[in-house]
């Protein structure tokens, strides 16, 4: 369990696994995610509990204090050879839009990476159409890397995704200003 000042996350369980699903599937979760999940209970089992399984894959739910869970957030493909994984959150409805839930998830993610994990490195991908998780990242140090032109196409429309990402050194030079956020939010 990792605990924040708004919301915990704690790791998945098998008895997570329909919720992750419905999350998963959803419109608005599909709308601004890269991959796209098909609703199979079965096949979705398998992957979590290989998730559940893995030392290269960390999956944790986001719950409010109240142990409402609200989403997932994850580092995956954790190369512990070159100290680098894949980085990813979503909350599981809008309603949890804009209060905070998001900046806490990813800090305490990020700081599980960098202190924990002792990665030097944690990378993402975002779609074009997601500005607002694009500038979240910015936030905590993360730069563009690069771009797959018109990678997805979604509702008639290509879209390009964002290769991201932030080293060990730069997010703590943002971590201070994140801290200072987090003071004005919650105190």
């Amino acid at each position: 369990m990792i605990t924040g000042q708004i919301c915990d996350l704690r790791s998945v369980k098998i008895s997570d696994a329909k919720e992750i699903l419905n999350w998963r599937t959803s419109k608005s979760i599909q709308r601004n995610f890269p991959s796209k999940v098909t609703k199979n209970m079965q096949k979705h089992l398998k992957w979590i509990k290989k998730i559940i399984k893995s030392n290269e894959d960390k999956y944790f739910i986001i719950s409010k204090k109240d142990n409402k869970n609200i989403g997932l957030c994850f580092l995956n493909k954790i190369n512990y050879l070159n100290k680098n994984a894949e980085f990813g959150y979503y909350l599981s409805n809008k309603k949890y839009y804009g209060q905070g839930f998001s900046i806490e998830a990813e800090y305490m993610i990020l700081d599980y990476g960098f202190e924990k994990l002792g990665l030097n490195k944690i990378y993402c991908e975002n779609l074009e159409n997601n500005k607002n998780i694009t500038n979240v990242h910015k936030k905590f140090g993360f730069k563009l890397e690069g771009i797959k032109r018109e990678e997805i196409l979604r509702d008639d429309k290509y879209l390009d995704i964002y290769l991201m990402s932030v080293l060990k050194k730069d997010y703590y030079k943002y971590k201070k200003k994140i801290s200072k956020i987090f003071l004005q939010l919650f105190y």
